[in-house]
């Protein structure tokens, strides 16, 4: 499904977010999630995965989230999107499904390199999630090597979101 379709429901920012999200796992056929989840918000059922966004403070659909997770065996992913993209960055919730186990993850940032692609990756400690063809991959090892690097393809990253066509290539 083509994210253009939803363009009378949602932000031009969410919008963005959803565009670089699914190019991050290749696409595929997307219809309309509910569950409570944020208006706009959408299935990819072969992959197990969706994909939200809103601008409300990220306890609002910790619930919501779960009960998805719960009903459709899929992981979550929403996006705490800024009203526009600038200074302040865009944070991620996930959860995770894990054999019927929900493991819920806050404080995520995006993350581009690319040879290893997108990730999201802690604010402070903690798990890494690859965002890949297949769904989603939680690692505990990092997609970096340096804090040098780790900043550069957060930078990248952000730059994707902001709908820079001239994404820099980061370490």
């Amino acid at each position: 499904m083509n994210v253009q379709s939803f363009s009378e429901q949602v932000s031009r920012v969410r919008m963005r977010i959803f565009q670089v999200l699914m190019r991050a796992i290749g696409a595929g056929n997307a219809v309309p999630a509910a569950w409570e989840l944020p208006a706009g918000s959408l299935l990819l059922a072969e992959r197990k995965l969706i994909f939200a966004s809103t601008p409300c403070d990220p306890a609002l659909f910790r619930r919501s989230m779960h009960e998805a997770a719960t009903a459709t065996g899929a992981d979550v992913v929403l996006a705490h999107q800024p009203y526009a993209f600038g200074p302040q960055p865009t944070y991620f919730s996930v959860v995770l499904n894990m054999n019927g186990e929900l493991i819920r993850i806050d404080e995520m940032l995006l993350y581009f390199e690319r040879s290893s692609g997108f990730w999201l990756v802690p604010s402070g400690h903690g798990p890494f999630v690859a965002l890949e063809r297949t769904g989603l991959r939680l690692d505990f090892e990092p997609p970096f090597v340096t804090f040098q690097q780790r900043c550069a393809c957060i930078e990248a990253a952000s730059a994707a979101l902001a709908g820079d066509n001239q994404m820099r290539e980061a370490a």
